[in-house]
């Protein structure tokens, strides 16, 4: 069993409040330890058609550490809250990504296939994001554009450092 950190990204429009995404996030996947700051989605325009423009971003982590394994559920969550709470029309307004991160890695659960994506089910496969590596998050080529932009990184270190004081020590190298 692998212990992690697990997270929620959440992309929302800007005239939902995060105060009307949290209880929702919280009854579904338990006690929020972090809030992140409130980011400003801008680069890309991936979402725009679906979502609109001037999209925000938050993180939640939660209390206690998880069982990196469990991926595939949280995924399945969070797609049934997008669809009960957070869309309209067929589009939403508010998409919950689940993710965690352990002392090497940050790894989010995705519906798209893609090249470096590891598949979990026939539906939802493990996307490493960015890893760690002598003191910062690193991403690679396929790394989504806000995550390339250092935006989240201080964020994700103090996530990190978090994890490490719960006793969870980095990886050896082999």
């Amino acid at each position: 069993m692998s212990k992690a950190q697990f997270f929620i990204g959440i992309l929302f429009q800007p005239q939902v409040l995060v105060e009307q995404i949290q209880p929702i996030i919280q009854d579904a996947f338990g006690p929020i330890e972090d809030v992140s700051e409130i980011f400003e989605f801008n680069h890309t325009n991936y979402y725009e058609e679906e979502m609109g423009a001037s999209l925000k971003r938050v993180f939640f982590t939660f209390k206690g550490t998880i069982d990196a394994a469990q991926l595939v559920k949280w995924k399945e969550i969070a797609v049934q809250i997008e669809e009960e709470f957070f869309k309209k029309k067929g589009k939403r307004f508010v998409n919950v990504d689940p993710g965690y991160l352990d002392s090497v890695k940050i790894i989010l659960a995705s519906n798209k296939q893609g090249g470096h994506k590891i598949a979990l089910t026939e539906t939802v496969y493990a996307d490493m994001v960015m890893d760690y590596f002598k003191g910062e998050f690193r991403f690679f080529d396929w790394t989504f554009p806000d995550f390339k932009s250092g935006l989240y990184s201080s964020f994700f270190i103090n996530t990190r450092r978090k994890f490490l004081d719960k006793g969870y020590q980095p990886q050896s190298k082999p």
